[in-house]
């Protein structure tokens, strides 16, 4: 006989059944669009809202503090850099996400950056996530042993369900949260991702 399981249950069961879920991206072509979109995410519940950035350091930061200033304080804010700037252009929009109540800063430096990663999460009180370009635990490893990351981002479509599981388990035992990344894929990548995230106990988040 066979017995069809949602994946959550062959990867240990459930720890949540209702994921917390923020929108990736403002995609209107104007800030002043963009601080609409947000104000009206915020009202439909979603737990939060990740802004893509990467425009320059000057007009970053005005994006930073305006769409901050758009939802107000109690709208929890994340932001990726897209891996575009230096470790100093990274630590000085760092500053200003910190000032602003960032709860994290996503793909700062060029992502083979290691020792810069680490300079950054010494440096700045918004934690680190890192995770899109990794693959294997084994990827992951070095930058747990170095607190590099304080998010880790598994991106299941690119990993798959065992080495997302390890992954995220070598997170657990390092005190690190995860939040799974959902890049370019498809509605069964989408739905593979989900599944994931109810089976991890250290889940913050889901994108």
């Amino acid at each position: 006989m066979t017995i069809a399981l949602p994946i959550f249950e062959l990867l240990g069961g459930a720890f949540t059944k209702s994921l917390p879920s923020y929108v990736s991206g403002l995609r209107e072509p104007t800030l002043d669009a963009q601080c609409e979109a947000a104000r009206t995410f915020a009202g439909r519940g979603f737990e939060a809202i990740k802004i893509f950035l990467g425009h320059g350091v000057k007009n970053d930061i005005h994006t930073i503090k305006t769409i901050r200033q758009a939802v107000g304080p109690d709208v929890r804010l994340f932001c990726d850099l897209l891996w575009r700037y230096r470790l100093d252009e990274a630590i000085r929009i760092g500053r200003v996400l910190d000032e602003e109540g960032y709860e994290w800063l996503e793909a700062p430096i060029a992502p083979d950056d290691l020792a810069g990663h680490r300079t950054l999460a010494d440096t700045l009180d918004v934690p680190i996530a890192i995770g899109e370009p990794l693959r294997t635990i084994y990827e992951f490893l070095p930058w747990f042993e170095t607190r590099s990351l304080e998010i880790a981002q598994p991106d299941i479509v690119r990993t798959g369900f065992t080495a997302g599981k390890k992954i995220a388990a070598m997170a657990e035992a390092c005190r690190i949260p995860v939040a799974p990344h959902i890049g370019v894929c498809t509605g069964i990548g989408m739905a593979a991702t989900w599944q994931f995230a109810a089976s991890l106990p250290n889940l913050i988040i889901q994108e």
